[in-house]
């Protein structure tokens, strides 16, 4: 886990985004994300991962992209990863960005560089 750029509390509040995650993963995303940086071998099993069939959120307007959700488990609390198109992905591919329900970095006590297991669903 690490510290972000704090950008990501704008996106989750957008009523589409919030609309969409609740009808597509089935709760409200709180204002931010929980960036977590992959070693080399999460990120060789991350990229093995199929695309096809996530879920996804969609724009109203053009000035958003579409994103790309994988459902995940965090210490039994539901979340998701959100994987944005290269070109809009503000970090690099060893950080990804998983919305929840709640302050996660609260919920689970964590610090910066605490390790964390992600639970695909």
């Amino acid at each position: 886990m690490e510290s972000g750029l704090q950008k990501a509390a704008f996106f989750t509040n957008l009523p589409w985004v919030r609309e969409q995650c609740r009808n597509k993963l089935g709760f409200s995303p709180y204002p931010g994300t929980l960036n977590l940086r992959l070693d080399s071998k999460s990120l060789a099993e991350w990229q093995k991962i199929p695309s096809a069939g996530r879920p996804r959120l969609i724009p109203p307007e053009d000035d958003y992209c579409t994103a790309k959700l994988q459902p995940v488990e965090i210490h039994g609390i539901s979340g998701a990863v959100i994987i944005l198109p290269q070109e809009y992905n503000i970090h690099n591919d060893r950080v990804i960005e998983v919305l929840a329900p709640c302050n996660l970095k609260e919920a689970l006590s964590l610090r910066d560089s605490d390790p964390l297991t992600l639970v695909l669903k």
